[in-house]
Parts: structure tokens; C-alpha cells; sequence
């Protein structure tokens, strides 16, 4: 007969118990009595994660709780201070519903985001009446600008862009603008690291409690290791309470099961999860600098990485991380761009085996060819994949659906086939014309 073993008085989920328990009760516990359920609202309402009982799912749960105490540590905050989401965009967008955002109020973000979160912005916000306004995130000087003019309720900013340019917020330059102060109404600031995990940002978030900034970042590349999908929001007790009553109203809890896979994954060394994040960014310049020489010798080629000679924000990468402050970077082909730019806005019937005029067709955009091209290599084809996110088994290479241009993200291998891949891909980058 199976025995749930217990922790801390509750069931544990990893016995053959627990198993069965999930099976019958998990949605919707039953309490021992009258007092129980009083005690477990009491620490709902609280949002105390260490007395936190089984209860409605969407309440939170233990598993959840200790979860979000371990992904806490590794990136500098308390229980209190971080809640965990089902996915990186589901923690963004309640970061920004939070500040309830309606007509009239401006939304200042970076132009360099991630596409997602221009989307969100256009087709959620603008709708209800919400301006929309765009910064260079690395340039200082225009956000001061920017915030003294349009007065944004809500401020949207990456530490590195998620898109061509890959920008770099200086976060500390940034915090400490009095223009940020001299707001009548102090915007709800919103910084994703998500494309910088190896910023430790609590420090410079937390120094000022006059501002009102919550931090967010996809967890599902280095936290859940690809393995399910995860966000993180992160911020003052007062704003994580708020935010954990609006979870339980409007959605986005993670579900046990990716809770459950994700606990498994986790490094619990912070140590440890910062050298992965470490040689994953170090592996991820070395092949940026590889194209980078590719593109000495093809005058076609343009290649953007926040620590590459030329990027205008590669002082402040290096003071930030030497050795790669991103897991990925950005590279173009002039030829492929232009090809793309005349069939998105012209149509090429030479392309077309019905010889139609089309407006747009992801499928006719040349930017993917190159990716098959780069790959006809058999080392770069043997060591990399084509997909989206990061800190997966191979290095990947990447078109993207809205622009033209393609990104490699790095991974864990080892140095000597970095090594390896970065000669190969110098190499063909070189031939493509």
C-alpha cells in the first residue's frame, strides 16, 4: 500500500500518495474542518508562502510557494518579494495590467523590444485609448527627454533590447533621473531582463522605494531549462501582494505539473546558476565575434551584439559583462533584406508559380533561405538547429517572423566546439553573397 510521505505537514506530490492525491483533490482540497479553511484564507490573504496550505489552485499551492522561495534565491529576493507566472508574456502583461492602463495615459517603451510586447501594446492598449510612445533604450539623454515631455503613466524598458539593435538600458543612469521624480504621478516602471539574466537587478530596483518598478523576465530558458514554459515578476511586498490578488482574480498561475518539472531542473546554487548563464554568453560572443570577422570580409553582412566593436552601447555591455552581458545576438545579409523588403511591399511574381502579386508572404522571405543556406555547411548544419529560444542542447539559428533578420542563440556546449562551430560559420557567412 502507497504512503504519502509528508513536508512540513503537508503531502508531498513526489511520493505515490501525492501522486494519488493530485489524481482526486488537487483542484479544490478538502479542509479537516471549519478552522483549517479559516486559518488557510487567513494565509491566502497574507500571502504567506511559508503556512501556505493546499487550496484552490489558483490560491497558489505549496509545490508553487517553495518554487518561487528557490527561483527567489537565485536571483536576490525574498518569498514576498516574487510571484511566478505561467509564461514570460503572461508575467509581463500583469505587470502592465497592473498600473490599469487606460484612455489618455501614455506607455513609453523601448522601440528595440520584444515583438510580442510591441504587439501587446498595439493590439491591447492603443485600442482603449492608450499612446504609445518609443525610446532608444540606450541612450540615456532620450528617455530624460522623453519622460520630461509626454509624462508616461506606464514605462516599458529591456535591459538588452530583444530586437536588431539590441540596445542596453543602464539601469542605474536610468532609476536616478529626477525627471522619474518630478512626475505628479509616479509612472509604474517595468524592466525586463529577460535577454540579460546575469544582471543582478534587485539591488538597484529595491535601492529607491519612491519608485514604483516591477521586474520581469521570461524564466523559461535558464529557470525551466526549455523544459516548460515560466515568468517571473519581482518587486516590493506591497506590489507582489496586489499582484498575487490579481492572479487569483484574472489568471496565470503556473500549473502543478510545469511547477513539478521545473522544481526538478532547478539549480538551487546560485553559484551554479550564474555560471551557466556565464558560458552560455561567453559561447554566444565567441560566435558573435566569428560572424563579426565574416563580415570584414563581406561587405553584405552586418552582424549586432551589445559587447561587438561599434555597438554604441558596448562600454556599458563590457562594465556589465565582459565576456557576453547576452545569450544571442543579431546578423543581416543586405541582399536577403533587400530581396525581402521588395516582396513585402511590392510583391515578385518571379517567385510566385501563379505569377501573383502578393503584399506580404512569410513564406516567399528570403531571410529563411539563408538560414537553410548557412546550414548547408555540415559542421554548422551538424552543430546547430533552427527554433526559437535559448540555452537548449545546440546552439540555434533563427528568421524572424516581423523583421528581416536572423539570430543565433548560444547554449552550453563545449568550448572546443564553439570553437569549432565559430570557424565553420565565419567561414560560410563569408561565401554567401
Amino acid at each position: 500500500m502507497a504512503v504519502a510521505t509528508r513536508s512540513r505537514g503537508r503531502i508531498d506530490p513526489s511520493s505515490n500518495g501525492g501522486a494519488a492525491l493530485r489524481d482526486n483533490v488537487t483542484i479544490a482540497p478538502a479542509f479537516e474542518s471549519g478552522e483549517a479553511l479559516r486559518r488557510a484564507h487567513l494565509a491566502g490573504e497574507r500571502g504567506d508562502k511559508d503556512d501556505l496550505p493546499e487550496m484552490y489552485r489558483r490560491d497558489g499551492y505549496p509545490l508553487l510557494a517553495d518554487l518561487e522561495r528557490d527561483v527567489g534565491k537565485l536571483i536576490g529576493v525574498t518569498p514576498e518579494q516574487l510571484l511566478l507566472y505561467g509564461s514570460g508574456m503572461s508575467a509581463l502583461t500583469a505587470a502592465i495590467e497592473s498600473a490599469h492602463p487606460t484612455q489618455g495615459d501614455v506607455v513609453m517603451r523601448g522601440f528595440s523590444v520584444y515583438s510580442q510586447t510591441a504587439r501587446y501594446v498595439k493590439r491591447h492598449l492603443e485600442p482603449r485609448g492608450v499612446k504609445e510612445v518609443f525610446v532608444n533604450s540606450g541612450d540615456i539623454d532620450e528617455i530624460r527627454e522623453t519622460i520630461a515631455r509626454r509624462s508616461p503613466r506606464i514605462i516599458v524598458l529591456e535591459t538588452v533590447g530583444n530586437e536588431g539593435l539590441m540596445p542596453v538600458l543602464d539601469v542605474e543612469a536610468f532609476l536616478a533621473l529626477p525627471e522619474l521624480k518630478a512626475l505628479e504621478q509616479k509612472p509604474r516602471i517595468i524592466i525586463d531582463r529577460t535577454l540579460s539574466p546575469g544582471i543582478h537587478l534587485p539591488e538597484l530596483l529595491f535601492r529607491d522605494p519612491e519608485l514604483d518598478i516591477i521586474g520581469v523576465e521570461s524564466g523559461t530558458k535558464f529557470y525551466a531549462g526549455n523544459r516548460k514554459m515560466l515568468g517571473i515578476v519581482y518587486s516590493s511586498r506591497g506590489t507582489i501582494k496586489e499582484l498575487f490578488a490579481r492572479r487569483k482574480t484574472v489568471g496565470g498561475t503556473p500549473d502543478v505539473d510545469a511547477v513539478s518539472d521545473v522544481a526538478q531542473y532547478l539549480t538551487r546554487s546560485r553559484r551554479d546558476f550564474d555560471r551557466m548563464i556565464r558560458r552560455v554568453n561567453r559561447n554566444t560572443l565567441i560566435l558573435a565575434r566569428a560572424c563579426l570577422e565574416a563580415a570584414k570580409k563581406n561587405p553584405g553582412l552586418s552582424v549586432t551584439h551589445p559587447n561587438l566593436p561599434g555597438h554604441e552601447n558596448k562600454g556599458l555591455a563590457d562594465t556589465l559583462a565582459r565576456n557576453g552581458v547576452t545569450p544571442v545576438f543579431y546578423f543581416s545579409h543586405q541582399a536577403y533584406m533587400e530581396r525581402d523588403r521588395r516582396l513585402t511591399h511590392e510583391g515578385d511574381p518571379s517567385l510566385s508559380p501563379e505569377g501573383e502579386r502578393r503584399t506580404e508572404s512569410r513564406q516567399m522571405k528570403t531571410h529563411y533561405l539563408l538560414v537553410d543556406l548557412i546550414r548547408g555547411d555540415p559542421v554548422v548544419g551538424y552543430l546547430t538547429e533552427v527554433g526559437q529560444s535559448f540555452n537548449v542542447q545546440k546552439t540555434r539559428l533563427y528568421a524572424d517572423s516581423d523583421f528581416t533578420i536572423n539570430r543565433i542563440a548560444g547554449s552550453i556546449e563545449d568550448p572546443a566546439l564553439i570553437a569549432e562551430l565559430g570557424s565553420a560559420l565565419r567561414d560560410r557567412l563569408v561565401s554567401i553573397e
